[in-house]
């Protein structure tokens, strides 16, 4: 009997130190921590047939409910004892994830910087268009020739300046037209076109021409030395794109046809882009 009593108290004392050991890595070292649980845990094993019930608040009662205490300890993320406030490893864990997560975002936004930087790339070292397309594209663009910019342009300065606000002007228009659509992120002028081309919410002759400017007008930004009809090939068609993208995101709407089931994008207003019905009449 003595012997299984001793095997017992052997196996019980191996399980408290392995669970004093366990408190021990959870709350980081806390030597006053780990302390008052072993002074604590010896003294209540010395008692522990004395305290049966806790009708009497005496020494040994008190230390077996700050033992108590002691034991789930770790269980509350934030605990007062004593004035001092210790917060358990679940912080330290939280404050990781936001870590990890602003490393992630960080590598977002990078790699959302290498696209652009890719697609500048991509832009440039493409040729420019030749004089005769610039003519053929400009004639696609009816009245274009009556409504050249009477911007003077003196210098290359100027050149390089109408064409960053050129840029900046077509690259704000296919954004608007892009958050409409449901895509609000930054994302590159080249993929925003994509995006509403693939949409059918632009002709191709439209997104060919905004290809075009995109070449000269990134040359120019860049510093390179970009020619008096390159120049003037903007300048015509400016205004006219301009008012063409304008127009596409005043007619963007989402509709969901309940003739024929469409669901998605319009460039037609409440025109149902599948069976030509006005979504805004009710078909019930």
């Amino acid at each position: 009997m003595n012997n299984k009593n001793g095997e017992w108290y052997k196996k019980t004392t191996g399980y408290i130190w392995k669970f004093i050991r366990y408190i021990w890595k959870c709350m980081n070292g806390r030597k006053w921590y780990s302390l008052l649980l072993l002074l604590s845990s010896l003294y209540v094993w010395k008692y522990r047939f004395e305290i049966n019930q806790l009708k009497e608040l005496n020494a040994k009662n008190i230390i077996f409910i700050l033992w108590i205490f002691l034991l789930a300890f770790p269980l509350f993320s934030e605990m007062e004892i004593l004035g001092i406030k210790v917060k358990k490893e679940v912080e330290k864990a939280t404050e990781e994830v936001k870590e990890s997560l602003k490393n992630i975002q960080t590598q977002i936004i990078q790699l959302q910087m290498n696209n652009s930087v890719s697609n500048k790339i991509s832009i440039e070292n493409t040729p420019l268009p030749s004089e005769k397309t610039l003519e053929d594209m400009q004639k696609n663009i009816s009245g274009s020739e009556k409504e050249v910019s009477e911007l003077e342009i003196q210098n290359n300065r100027d050149k390089n300046i109408f064409l960053f606000e050129t840029r900046q002007e077509i690259e704000m228009a296919l954004r608007e037209i892009c958050e409409k659509i449901g895509h609000p992120e930054i994302l590159a002028s080249m993929e925003m076109l994509r995006l509403i081309s693939e949409k059918g919410l632009i002709d191709n002759g439209t997104e060919k021409l905004i290809m075009e400017v995109q070449k000269i007008t990134s040359r120019g930004i860049h510093g390179e030395i970009v020619s008096d009809e390159y120049i003037t090939f903007v300048k015509t068609v400016r205004q006219k794109l301009l008012q063409q993208l304008k127009e596409i995101s005043k007619k963007i709407e989402y509709i969901k046809c309940l003739n024929c089931g469409y669901s998605g994008y319009s460039k037609d207003g409440k025109i149902c882009p599948k069976c030509g019905k006005d979504c805004s009449v009710d078909f019930w």
